[in-house]
């Protein structure tokens, strides 16, 4: 067999990056597994059942023969993120999520455990292609509620709790003369204080 043959019967396989995906900051978020091959049908009923699921997959094109093929492939086969909003109680319904069809069940020891949204979003950046190359510091991945400490600024070494994560950093609230006030962060202006 030539050369040329063999190089024109491999085949070319290309990415696409899908739309940016946002995650909603003010859920909390879960691992979900599902039964083989039932990804697809997980989400569908997650999303009839009114939960804000993520399935993270990415397509892929393959040039064979002078024809291109799509194909939807998943980042993770057999495992989705579900964001829950707690109710009147602060309950989350993890009982009807594990009652959709294809999930087999919630990540976690005894209780489901919960996944940082910053850390998510993170996640769809780079599996959508925004922030490509973009290295993530550790000290930058931060969750709502959690205490940090202030590194940078007039408020240098006071301790603070993160109300909310903005694009551009965080707001959190700092204790000054015995008073919590919301006071915005950059990015490097907070480090975890455990």
């Amino acid at each position: 067999m030539s050369r040329k043959r063999k190089i024109r019967r491999q085949s070319r396989v290309r990415l696409v990056y899908q739309e940016r995906r946002v995650i909603d900051q003010s859920l909390v978020w879960f691992i979900v597994r599902t039964i083989p091959m039932g990804e697809r049908r997980a989400f569908r009923s997650l999303r009839l059942e009114g939960f804000d699921a993520w399935l993270p997959q990415f397509q892929e094109v393959t040039t064979r023969r002078g024809r291109a093929r799509h194909y939807d492939r998943r980042f993770m086969p057999r495992y989705m993120f579900v964001g829950l909003k707690p109710n009147d109680r602060g309950d989350l319904p993890f009982a009807r999520v594990r009652e959709c069809d294809g999930v087999f069940k919630l990540l976690g020891n005894e209780r489901p455990q919960a996944i940082g949204s910053a850390l998510l979003q993170v996640l769809a950046d780079r599996m959508t292609g925004n922030n490509v190359g973009h290295v993530v510091d550790p000290k930058v991945l931060m969750q709502l509620g959690q205490l940090v400490r202030v590194i940078n600024g007039p408020f240098a070494s006071f301790p603070a709790m993160i109300t909310a994560i903005l694009t551009d950093g965080y707001k959190a609230d700092v204790e000054i003369f015995g008073r919590k006030t919301p006071v915005h962060f950059q990015h490097g202006d907070l480090e975890s204080a455990a």
